[in-house]
């Protein structure tokens, strides 16, 4: 039936129908069923809508549905519509008409993003919009194997949230990546070296290197290769590491240490743990000497956290998207260059030397690695807190993040993780990036 819809002030004639899935899902295979919803009866506008007065209980229930799997399903329909037009009238018309619609441009290229990477008959029909969406961000590197989890999650009677399935898409991606024979050694650039280390007992002399950049497990008790990423106890490890990182320091170096603000892991209920004071206590008890923080706004913090008690004080939970990097030293902060070159421009000191630093988190984590950060994170510290003659190193290498700016700033590298399967990956990660 045809129904009212009043756009912008002008009334127009809207079906809500089979119609409305025209274009590229009309291209469906016939072993996928399409499951349009089917027409609504009553009057809809942009703010209403008014059913039939005499409705029975069955039709009221499936209109319930309908409009159920309408939520589900209209992000596809929008993807469909803009590639459609893509395709038909090319990309400058498509983007004019999407300004004219009023959509957000960020939002629709999002869905069409999507909705490109996942042609209609590849659509698990029982899972959402939005675990594709992760599939489709998180899954580059290996975009069949997250397939594969978005399969299995449509047999499951119980659907995991979409943020639970992006932590199952990850560690199916990086189980299958860490499996991946490594590289040749010589793929290596000459001044970079990868070992199998423990950060509490190092296989370096004293006072070889002059700058670490690193980001330790954060005590959050969740699966991390070889190591226990325990919550009990993190204290003391924090001290055991950093004073070895001490030893192997030359005076005047420096470390930046990438760490959370606080966490509810390892806390008693209710209360949380203060993970950044608990790190700085660490490193003054280690030797090190506090020169300042930065604090690192990620953004990756969801609208829908759980913030404790609604709208009451009885109970609140802040929270806020940001970790911490702090700078210390071995003795006193300033270096006397000594012969030394520095490849830090003027308007990167500024930029660099500015306390909060807005970079978004890493989204899509090399071989599907849980606890990446950004390249731009170790490439400002690097530049900011050496010189080019200078040693960098990393203690927990993970995907070789620290690696690869200390590569693209020509300094020497060294660094060391647990697993041998996270120095294999690190090494197919230079030598992929070598190869650009």
């Amino acid at each position: 039936m045809n129904d009212r819809l009043s756009t912008k002030g002008r009334a127009v004639t809207h079906r809500v129908d089979s119609d409305i899935t025209a274009g590229r899902a009309r291209a469906m295979p016939e072993d996928l069923p399409e499951r349009a919803p089917t027409a609504l009866p009553g009057s809809l506008t942009e703010i209403s809508y008014s059913l039939p007065p005499d409705l029975t209980y069955e039709r009221w229930e499936s209109i319930g549905q309908g409009l159920q799997q309408m939520e589900r399903s209209v992000q596809w329909w929008i993807g469909d519509w803009y590639l459609y037009g893509e395709d038909r009238f090319g990309e400058r018309s498509a983007q004019a008409v999407m300004d004219l619609t009023g959509y957000e441009r960020s939002s629709i290229q999002n869905y069409a993003s999507v909705a490109r990477a996942f042609p209609p008959g590849t659509r698990v029909q029982g899972v959402s919009f939005f675990h594709h969406r992760a599939v489709q961000s998180l899954a580059r590197q290996d975009f069949d194997a997250a397939t594969e989890v978005l399969r299995d999650v449509d047999g499951r009677d119980a659907k995991p949230t979409v943020e639970e399935f992006r932590e199952e898409v990850r560690r199916v991606v990086q189980a299958r990546a860490l499996a991946a024979p490594p590289p040749a050694d010589d793929f290596l650039p000459a001044d970079i070296e990868l070992a199998v280390g423990d950060a509490t007992g190092l296989p370096l002399e004293d006072a070889g290197v002059d700058v670490i950049v690193t980001s330790p497990p954060f005590g959050l008790d969740k699966p991390y290769g070889v190591a226990a990423d325990a919550a009990d106890g993190w204290e003391a490890f924090m001290g055991t590491w950093l004073r070895e990182a001490n030893r192997v320091t030359r005076p005047g170096g420096r470390l930046a240490l990438n760490v959370p603000v606080d966490t509810t892991k390892g806390a008693p209920p209710g209360q949380c743990r203060p993970a950044l004071a608990q790190a700085v206590d660490a490193a003054l008890a280690a030797g090190w000497a506090y020169k300042a923080t930065i604090i690192w706004n990620e953004g990756t913090v969801s609208k829908s956290v759980a913030r404790g008690s609604v709208d009451s004080p009885a109970a609140p939970h802040v929270i806020a998207p940001v970790e911490a990097i702090v700078l210390f030293s071995k003795g006193p902060w300033r270096r006397a260059p000594a012969g030394r070159t520095s490849d830090l421009s003027r308007a990167e000191w500024l930029e660099f030397t500015d306390g909060l630093w807005t970079i978004p988190g890493e989204s899509n984590p090399w071989e599907g690695f849980p606890a990446a950060f950004p390249v731009e994170i170790p490439y400002r510290l690097i530049k900011l807190l050496s010189f080019k003659e200078d040693i960098i190193a990393d203690l927990f290498l993970g995907s070789g993040t620290t690696a690869i700016a200390a590569w693209r700033l020509g300094r020497r590298f060294v660094g060391f993780d647990l697993s041998p399967a996270q120095i294999d990956s690190a090494k197919r990660r230079l030598a992929a990036v070598g190869r650009r």
